[in-house]
């Protein structure tokens, strides 16, 4: 608190502090005119109904950006105003990059519309929210749509990753009871990590045939499509020219519907391609589905207006097909579908696609702890799914050619996850939504999907909130594997167990320890992963009590024994007679024993030296954040030792478990706050102290989403539940000052959520711990999946409500929960809000499915080691519905 010049008291300070201090329990935050930046945003604006039901239109539409994409290929996002943006797909991060020329177009007649709408692009009055550049319209858009006719309007529904669009026509004679919409998606097969990692974006576009007694004019869609190959992803492109262009070709391949785009320098970029095409579509024969009559082919153009003129005439060229561009110039490509005219209510239907392949992946960034050399590099590592397709786009289109509508049924499947997804559930639309939209994470630069087979993740991508809220972040954010954070990442371990499986392997064979220390972080390639520990001091094991030294993130090394149970559980009983399970098995154990050792040195279950971890800091002294993940993972750990049949270690696990739960809840449990507190923490360091921390419960989160022995608690129930109503009490802001927040700050005064740490007991410690004043969602999805565990469902309902008004499109994209970066990878700790709310379990190693009953009926999705599909209750008992691949399920509880 400070005083100004004015007399007013008041919370603004010229200077952000690293730690900011918060004001004494029951201080009211004030405003005042001193904060150029809280006075936009003091007026509290109701949550947003736009997007209920996952329905956006209007303001809701101006920060929407849905990152398309196989899993690990990149990403391009469709954006709320029609177009594309946020091209990222060549390797490197860069939400700002914008590949201009590339749009689509719908004709009637001899008149042509741009399929985009300029309806949010005028941002007089509007307030973004911090550390977010979703609402930014690229100029080329801007200046695409003055020169184009254009769309009045449009809205969406998104059930990621479909997304469909209805566009509102111009009032003209030419589009009068016509009606245009995109349906667009990427194939996502849960369990099928071949055809979800496809490089590929499908739009299917309608048109309908409204009259009753009159036939429409001939009509056409079109997409236009830039040659961006030799762009960095990071410079500018000016209309057709940057520094990296020169010798692109586009050429036409009538036999596969398609204009492939290359560069004819296989010295700097062997076998990259671009390409655009139709799908030929299966049709009825009852005249009411109709498939184009032809396809015109447009391989080059450089002046958007003369070729919008060919269009709109229906008048093809193919000069320069085949022909090298200039140096610093490419060449744009288009093609357009023709339908004759629609008779009376039909609908014709077209589905491009837009596809790349960029084979020529290094690293490119700084690895962790300076090994290996600095960027750009000659590491190859290369994509998964250039590898599949021999780095072929011939062989991708080819592939797709065949399998989309028919062989593999790609469009079928991908659109049977989507409804019984979102379609058959009957949760609502807010956990749906904060469930389903993360998995979009997975699609963004955040992934890696190298050649070798094996995933990898940053944090995040750089952006606004890496970079203090200015312009021009790109790349990875804190490479690579990040184990703490990913601690709480649980979307692709449900969807694609096999890729959560190999980063076990990253972790505990390839950057484990000799003496079971796990580094936060890899190193690519997996030949470089020794480096790490090998670099250590000698004295140094792992143990930062003894050294204070940021190698090793407890949370995130104990984590590692939890996510690999987890892998059991989903994977079941095969798993136990595999490579995979020989190998993370014993080092588990090798982990357990030097945490014993190390941290746990007092042998009565409490760790209480220094304990760096996710929140980048170095706390220490008895504290249940840390306890309570090593709780849950003596759990693991005599679960696994009991069904490899090692009796008497499981016992001495369930031992240390019995003594670390009693002995951590007389230290930390404070019967006066009615929450967990940090006692006994070391001076001259970061501490919680008598603070409500959010992540008091996390172990406790796990414990549950791992649904124990008889539903275990890693302490008391009632414990839990009381320190849940605690921290909904003390934590829960509405209406976040900008002077309260930091380092970062996050939220303005228009959002509601939880602070990471308030102090309503008295002043918090001398260095309070880092970040304790922000805000992240994906620390707040495990609290309301705990509410839900609990049985607190206003609570829950309350908080995911709350993320959702924050993420409602008008100034966060639905699909960008930001935290060190866009696309952050905690945020995919939603996935057990779902799994929460409905009491829901799997247990592969047993066969078992389960689900919380109750009056309603109720009905869910579910994955079961090699099947997906629907289960659902009703009053005459419970039932199962495998809809993909088969489940071997031989219990229902």
């Amino acid at each position: 608190q400070t005083m100004n010049n004015c007399g007013e008291s008041c919370n603004y300070s010229t200077g952000v502090t690293k730690r900011p201090v918060p004001l004494p329990p029951g201080k009211v935050y004030t405003v005042c005119k001193h904060d150029p930046n809280e006075e936009e945003t003091t007026t509290r604006i109701a949550p947003s109904k736009l997007n209920a039901n996952m329905f956006y239109s209007g303001q809701a539409l101006r920060a929407v950006t849905l990152p398309l994409g196989g899993l690990g290929t990149g990403s391009i996002a469709l954006a709320g105003d029609g177009g594309l943006r946020e091209w990222q797909v060549q390797g490197m991060p860069n939400h700002q990059g914008h590949v201009p020329n590339s749009f689509f177009g719908f004709r009637s007649g001899n008149e042509s519309v741009l399929l985009q709408t300029s309806q949010n692009y005028d941002q007089t009055g509007f307030v973004p929210a911090p550390l977010i550049t979703d609402h930014m319209v690229p100029e080329s858009s801007i200046q695409l749509l003055k020169t184009l006719p254009s769309i009045p309007s449009l809205s969406l529904t998104a059930k990621y990753p479909l997304v469909t669009m209805n566009y509102n026509l111009p009032s003209s004679p030419n589009f009068s009871n016509l009606q245009v919409t995109l349906n667009a998606y990427n194939p996502c097969i849960p369990l099928d990590v071949f055809h979800s990692t496809l490089p590929v974006i499908l739009f299917q576009f309608s048109v309908r045939n409204l009259s009753t007694t009159q036939s429409t004019k001939d009509l056409s869609f079109l997409i236009s499509q830039q040659n961006f190959i030799g762009w960095d992803s990071i410079s500018k492109i000016n209309n057709n020219s940057n520094a990296g262009f020169g010798q692109n070709v586009n050429t036409i391949d009538s036999a596969m519907n398609s204009i492939f785009m290359t560069n004819a320098n296989n010295i700097t970029h062997p076998n990259e391609a671009v390409a655009i095409g139709m799908i030929p579509e299966p049709t009825s024969n009852n005249n009411k589905n109709v498939a184009p009559k032809h396809i015109q082919y447009y391989p080059v153009w450089t002046d958007v207006q003369s070729f919008w003129k060919d269009f709109t005439y229906n008048k093809a060229s193919t000069t320069n097909n085949g022909v090298p561009s200039p140096a610093g110039s490419t060449f744009n490509s288009g093609l357009w579908a023709n339908f004759d005219p629609l008779p009376p209510g039909a609908t014709g239907t077209v589905t491009f696609y837009l596809s790349w392949m960029f084979p020529n992946f290094f690293v490119n960034w700084y690895q962790p702890y300076g090994i290996g050399p600095p960027p750009p590099t000659q590491l190859f590592l290369g994509h998964y799914y250039c590898a599949n397709f021999h780095n072929s786009m011939s062989e991708f289109v080819t592939y797709m050619n065949d399998n989309l509508y028919k062989g593999a049924m790609i469009d079928a499947i991908s659109k049977k996850f989507v409804r019984t997804f979102y379609e058959e559930s009957t949760l609502s639309w807010e956990i749906l939504e904060s469930v389903g939209g993360r998995i979009s994470v997975s699609r963004t630069p955040t992934c890696l999907f190298p050649a070798d087979g094996r995933f990898h993740a940053f944090e995040g991508c750089n952006g606004a909130s890496t970079t203090g809220g200015q312009l021009g972040g790109y790349g990875g954010s804190c490479p690579m594997d990040c184990t703490h954070v990913w601690n709480y990442a649980q979307t692709i371990s449900r969807l694609w167990p096999s890729l959560e499986r190999g980063m076990r392997l990253t972790d505990l064979v390839e950057r484990i320890s000799p003496f079971g220390a796990i580094p936060e972080r890899s190193i690519l390639p997996a030949s470089f992963q020794k480096q790490e520990w090998t670099r250590w001091e000698p004295d140094f094991h792992g143990d930062n009590s003894q050294t204070g030294a940021n190698l090793v993130c407890i949370d995130g090394e104990i984590g590692t024994i939890l996510k690999t149970y987890r892998e059991l559980l989903q994977g079941g009983r095969t798993l136990l007679t595999s490579s995979w399970w020989e190998q993370v098995y014993p080092a588990c154990k090798l982990v357990m024993s030097h945490v014993m050792e190390s941290y746990d040195n007092n042998n009565d279950g409490v760790i209480r030296g220094l304990q760096f971890n996710t929140y980048d800091d170095l706390i220490s002294g008895a504290n249940t954040f840390i306890g309570c993940y090593y709780l849950s993972a003596l759990l693991a750990m005599r679960e696994m030792a009991l069904i490899m049949n090692e009796v008497t270690l499981s016992n001495f696990y369930h031992s240390r478990f019995m003594l670390a739960s009693t002995n951590l809840y007389k230290l930390c449990w404070n019967p006066s706050y009615n929450y967990f507190v940090n006692n006994n923490y070391l001076p001259n360091f970061d501490a919680l102290g008598t603070g409500c921390f959010i992540d008091q419960l996390i172990g406790q989160w796990w414990a549950q989403s791992l649904h124990f022995q008889n539903n275990e608690y890693t302490l008391p129930r009632q414990a839990v539940v009381n320190t849940l109503r605690s921290i909904m009490s003390h934590n829960y802001q509405v209406g976040f000052p900008k002077s309260a927040q930091g380092p970062r700050i996050f939220m303005d005064m228009r959002d509601s959520g939880l602070w990471n740490c308030r102090w309503p007991n008295g002043p918090p410690p001398p260095i309070p711990m880092l970040y304790n004043s922000e805000c992240w969602s994906g620390v707040e999805y495990p609290i309301i999946a705990l509410c839900y565990y609990n049985d607190l469902i206003a609570e829950g309902d309350k908080l995911i409500s709350a993320i959702r008004s924050r993420q409602d499109g008008t100034r966060r994209s639905p699909w960008n929960e930001v935290e060190c970066g866009d696309h952050y990878s905690r945020q995919q700790s939603s996935w057990i809000v779902m799994e929460a709310r409905n009491k829901y379990f799997w247990d592969g190693l047993k066969g078992r499915i389960g689900w919380g009953k109750g009056e309603e009926e109720r009905r869910g999705w579910g994955v079961w080691g090699t099947g997906w599909g629907v289960w659902g209750e009703r009053k005459e008992g419970g039932w199962v519905k495998v809809e993909w691949g088969q489940a071997e399920i031989r219990e229902v509880e």
